[in-house]
């Protein structure tokens, strides 16, 4: 496996990607800065004598302050989206249910866990994190915050019972190439941006509420319904092809993750045994019901398109294991059980 080929197809396939998604952002917003200001001018011009001497020409300060207003708007829900996350990757592992794992934990996967962090972190050059666990039975691990100062890791209670030592060494490398190559502080832009243009289409919505709340009749009120059932239609789908752009960056991103796994451990079939357990039926998926605001988060997928593979946040299993292993013979593997009885964290034992 070429890894350092795969990662430079990543980076410039991810470049291109934001570049494409700036330009659909920037898109969205002319469009809604378009149908305010050419709503309320037409409705202004029906309202004059039917005549041409009538029509009067759109005035440019008109646009200039529409415009001024929109793009205020939109900046004032990214920033308040961005204050919501400023908590780091700490608050993102609260959020899922994750519990931090104390130094000197008694239980023995915990602190496995907790010396392979060591080591990757060594092999990439970084800090080591806080580590959480969370209780979900599937094979899943997170890497979350803004930089490596503030990172986390969290890692699923089945990540830590159903495989083997080398393959948690190819997931927590997966991760701390997140961190390393500053795909955390990618993705909470993604969401910020995204959150900008939801709200588009859930002003049209507040502003056809508030036209239906008022029950008026009169003509006054036609601007506001053109303009809400505008703004849904923009932010709608602005927001689905954001999504789109969004999840093929997250693809990329994974596949940079997955070389640089390669490199950290230099053991390819690490991380492809653990892809292999997750294809044989124990599966990625989380029941949180943060899952799906934090799916691009995860290493596999936490939630599942089976109709729309193009909304994945991750590519086909099949795919990342033949770029490890070109010659995989398409069997899976079986990881170990789950444990039936569980070791109480170590501060519970102390109480009892």
């Amino acid at each position: 496996m070429n890894f350092f080929e795969q990662q430079d197809q990543a980076h410039k396939k991810t470049w291109l990607l934001i570049a494409l998604f700036s330009v659909a952002v920037l898109c969205i917003i002319g469009l809604t800065i378009a149908l305010i200001t050419a709503t309320f001018w037409g409705f202004s011009q029906s309202t004059t004598v039917n005549s041409v001497s009538s029509i009067q020409p759109m005035q440019w300060d008109a646009i200039l302050k529409t415009s001024i207003t929109v793009i205020a708007v939109i900046a004032c829900v990214i920033i308040y989206k961005r204050l919501q996350l400023s908590q780091g990757g700490s608050r993102v592992a609260e959020m899922l249910g994750g519990r931090p794992i104390e130094q000197g934990t008694e239980n023995t996967n915990e602190q496995q866990l907790l010396n392979v962090v060591e080591e990757m972190a060594i092999a990439a050059g970084l800090p080591v994190p806080p580590v959480y666990v969370l209780e979900e039975t599937s094979i899943n691990a997170f890497a979350a915050g803004f930089n490596e100062s503030d990172a986390v890791l969290g890692v699923t209670r089945g990540t830590l019972e159903r495989l083997s030592r080398d393959q948690i060494q190819g997931i927590i490398g997966h991760e701390f190439s997140h961190v390393l190559h500053g795909d955390m502080r990618l993705n909470i832009n993604l969401i910020t941006i995204l959150a900008g243009i939801i709200f588009i289409s859930q002003a049209g919505r507040l502003a056809l509420y508030s036209t239906s709340r008022s029950r008026s009749s009169n003509r006054g009120g036609l601007p506001v319904i053109g303009i809400g059932v505008g703004l849904m239609v923009i932010g709608s789908i602005g927001t689905f092809f954001g999504s789109i752009i969004k999840s093929a960056v997250s693809r990329q991103r994974e596949y940079l993750a997955d070389a640089s796994a390669v490199q950290y451990t230099r053991n390819p079939d690490g991380i492809a045994d653990a892809l292999k357990v997750i294809g044989s039926g124990v599966g990625s998926s989380m029941g949180s019901p943060s899952a799906s605001e934090c799916s691009h988060l995860f290493f596999g997928d936490a939630i599942f398109f089976r109709a729309f593979g193009f909304l994945s946040t991750h590519p086909p299993l099949e795919k990342r294991i033949r770029r490890i292993q070109p010659n995989w013979d398409g069997s899976y593997l079986v990881g170990k059980p789950l444990q039936e009885k569980r070791s109480l964290p170590l501060q519970q034992r102390k109480a009892n």
